[in-house]
């Protein structure tokens, strides 16, 4: 059984894949008066109060 290192427990640094190469542009987008988000109980639809259920 090969002996185990440091490195072998270190998250793999050195390696990135493709897809996790960082992409241009803001990290987040801004809501807008009555965009939708799903959240863990439903969706919740954006009003001037502040996020409503919806069915």
């Amino acid at each position: 059984m090969a002996r185990r290192t440091l490195a072998d427990r270190r998250p793999a640094t050195r390696y990135r894949p493709p897809w996790r190469k960082p992409v241009p542009g803001p990290a987040h987008t801004i809501k807008k008066l009555g965009d939708v988000e799903m959240t863990s109980t439903g969706f919740a639809r954006l009003t001037s109060a502040g996020f409503e259920r919806i069915d």
